[in-house]
């Protein structure tokens, strides 16, 4: 959809144009700002999506905040992602880390000082939620709300042997030689060479990335201590309970909440879907509402008391 002033249904405006972003090791992001036209005392949100996921996608959702209530809504590319591909000659230097250290870290900076008078809201979908641990400037947000983010590990999938083979048979191997995963064979956009080779490595690896060693060097994980929401969609066959409690429990320093979320007569979700429109009516407004004005859904539970299966999972 084109930018441009948009007059809502409710006789409102708003206004939604493409922006750029400097982020460290001279790398430009692109994303798309949507802003209230009035004043109003709403938060300003940072939407962070998943591996691959274009920025794009999240665009429904972000008209669907400002008319909850939002003042802005940042939805920005990744490096290496869709509009922020950048050079793809430095495509096998990439590190996905960098997602989180230093993109989220340049896309709080700039949200700040553009509205300053605003509460910061951050908003993850998958590694989005991922990224606050691993980001510099975390304690700006007042909360922040996540969709299916779990440990990538293989074997708490319910598809270990599907998602074994497509990281470390295909797409490990591909990512050497070519150094990216083209679009057609990757989870969404091409992916740049050096970020699937870290993914892999990780989703290879029983803790994920916190067996890695350069993120025990920035993992900021235990000092995040603004409220938490996180989303378990049931029919999700990567983010399954077990993956989300099993990642969910480095926040230690903030009582993460979980709410559960079923399929309905919206139709199946998955890992990827909460965010399509077809979910506009059912599963949306809990969930902006937590983001809008912090009112916990119903039905959550405590992270931190819940019961993980820390088990050591079967392997193929």
């Amino acid at each position: 959809m084109a930018a441009g002033p948009r007059h809502t249904s409710d006789g409102n405006t708003t206004d939604e144009h493409d922006v750029s972003i400097k982020a460290a090791k001279n790398w430009t992001l692109h994303g798309r700002l949507f802003q209230s036209q009035g004043q109003n005392n709403g938060p300003a949100i940072i939407m962070s999506g998943a591996a691959a996921v274009p920025a794009g996608y999240y665009h429904h959702y972000a008209r669907a905040l400002l008319a909850a209530g939002a003042q802005a809504v940042l939805c920005y590319d990744y490096r290496g992602i869709a509009r922020s591909a950048g050079d793809r000659k430095h495509w096998r230097s990439l590190k996905m880390a960098d997602w989180a250290h230093l993109d989220l870290t340049a896309a709080i900076a700039w949200m700040t000082a553009k509205y300053p008078g605003h509460p910061l809201v951050g908003c993850g979908h998958s590694y989005g939620g991922q990224a606050p641990g691993l980001c510099q400037a975390a304690s700006a947000f007042v909360r922040y709300g996540t969709v299916a983010t779990m440990s990538g590990y293989y074997a708490k999938t319910d598809q270990p042997v599907r998602v074994w083979a497509q990281t470390q048979l295909f797409g490990r191997p591909i990512a050497a030689l070519l150094g990216q995963v083209p679009k057609p064979i990757s989870v969404g956009e091409a992916m740049p060479g050096g970020i699937m080779l870290d993914w892999a490595r990780w989703i290879a690896s029983r803790n994920y990335f916190f067996d890695d060693p350069k993120i025990a060097a920035i993992n900021g994980f235990d000092e995040i201590k603004m409220p938490f929401l996180a989303v378990h969609v049931e029919d999700d066959v990567w983010g399954t309970r077990s993956a989300i409690l099993d990642f969910l429990r480095h926040y230690t320093a903030t009582d993460v909440r979980l709410l559960t979320i079923k399929p309905g007569a919206s139709g199946p979700i998955g890992h990827l879907g909460f965010f399509r429109r077809a979910h506009k009516e059912t599963h949306w407004p809990q969930f902006s509402r937590w983001l809008i004005d912090g009112t916990m859904p119903a039905g959550t539970e405590s992270v931190s008391q819940a019961a993980f299966d820390l088990s050591p999972p079967d392997t193929v």
